[in-house]
């Protein structure tokens, strides 16, 4: 034990790395990948700075963890190492994490402050032995049915009352009543986002088990996602797991918006991970008609009360004062969030008839957010806005 390495390429302070990292070290094989749990909320936040400035970059973000890969530590096949961190909770002690591993075997950890390991009792029994010993107590059983054929591979053995027992845990947790829930017992403990080619069909366990004997491996199916999570920043990842968010909004389609609520604006945008501590609005009738921010747009005065774009549109949509109008096609309605941008707009804008607007909308409808623009499915014309302000 004491020749194991002092310190990983990956050094984190608050954190423990654990799992399969801590499994090669001990094994003396190549480490593919990093499973950080961070010892509090504060450690969590540090860990993400540090990995931005440290030539990492974000690939996935799920409710479970964020995803990064180095562009200075190799994995395998001489491949960028993926390092994630876990978010769905805190780590005070090893001893916490261990109580969700499936397996004995990976029931090893490193603590970065104290350049120390921690090991489970059979941890070096059942390597020495390449036996795979079973935890009931993990959170999806069904996914260490899977991570069984990975062990074997590698050489280990599992006994019959084992598997039996992995069969056992899962039954006792109960069949699936989603497609969501089953994608998240087959992504699993790791923060693996897992999502089947299954399009509109109604879940049903008949529907998964027809859908499962058509494929091979649900790596062809794992979720990429449309959102370029490379851009996202530091400060993105504090909106989204801090401690200290207070006041987010949910729109119609499942987007999460960060909101100043003292100037009612959309502060950023942060996909559709939920964040922590957030009020999130339940989107009934009651919440809608009473909660209206404010913004600004630009229109032509088209006569008889109707008004139509006052900037570049492939739209013919027509605006009334005092009434709502709905755009549920991307590129969806633009607003501007403040009074200056909208007059810097309204000033290099040559439409003729223009005029500048206040308008309302709900954010339930927001669909975009920026420093410059708003976009939004539905808006009402309030008024003019008057050359004094």
């Amino acid at each position: 034990m004491s020749r194991l390495p002092k310190q990983f390429e990956v050094h984190l302070p608050g954190c423990f790395i654990a799992g399969g990292a801590v499994l090669s070290v001990a094994t003396r094989t190549d480490i593919n990948d990093y499973d950080v749990y961070p010892k509090s909320n504060k450690d969590m936040i540090e860990a993400f700075h540090h990995l931005l400035e440290d030539n990492c970059f974000i690939v996935n973000i799920t409710d479970r963890a964020v995803t990064f890969r180095s562009n200075s530590i190799v994995g395998m096949n001489d491949e960028r190492a993926t390092i994630q961190v876990m978010t769905y909770d805190s780590f005070e002690t090893a001893e916490k994490i261990f109580e969700n591993f499936d397996f004995t075997v990976c029931m090893g950890a490193y603590d970065c402050d104290s350049e120390t390991y921690i090991f489970h009792e059979d941890f070096y029994p059942d390597i020495a032995t390449k036996t795979l010993r079973f935890n009931p107590n993990t959170r999806y059983p069904l996914n260490s049915i899977l991570r069984v054929n990975k062990y074997i591979a590698k050489g280990f053995f599992i006994g019959k009352p084992e598997l039996i027992r992995m069969i056992l845990t899962a039954i006792q947790k109960g069949m699936p009543t989603s497609w969501e829930e089953l994608e998240s017992q087959i992504g699993g403990t790791y923060g693996r986002e897992v999502k089947l080619a299954r399009g509109d069909t109604p879940f049903s366990v008949e529907a998964a088990l027809d859908l499962l004997s058509n494929i091979q491996d649900f790596t062809t199916f794992e979720a990429s996602g449309t959102d370029d999570y490379s851009s996202r920043t530091a400060e993105d990842l504090e909106d989204m797991f801090s401690d200290e968010v207070k006041h987010v909004v949910v729109n119609s389609e499942g987007d999460y918006f960060i909101v100043d609520m003292e100037t009612s604006t959309p502060v950023r945008a942060l996909g559709d991970v939920k964040p922590k501590n957030c009020v999130v609005l339940n989107g009934s009738e009651d919440s809608y008609d009473k909660l209206r921010f404010m913004g600004y747009k630009i229109l032509r005065d088209m006569g008889d009360g109707k008004y139509g774009p006052g900037v570049q549109s492939y739209s013919k949509l027509e605006y009334s004062v005092g009434e709502e109008t709905t755009w549920t096609s991307h590129p969806y309605l633009f607003v501007y969030p403040n009074l200056e941008t909208a007059q810097y707009n309204m000033k290099y804008t040559s439409t003729k008839g223009k005029q500048l607007f206040h308008v309302t909308y709900n954010p339930l409808d927001l669909r975009k957010t920026s420093s410059k623009e708003i976009q939004v499915a539905r808006l009402k014309v309030a008024a003019p806005v008057s050359e004094n302000q």
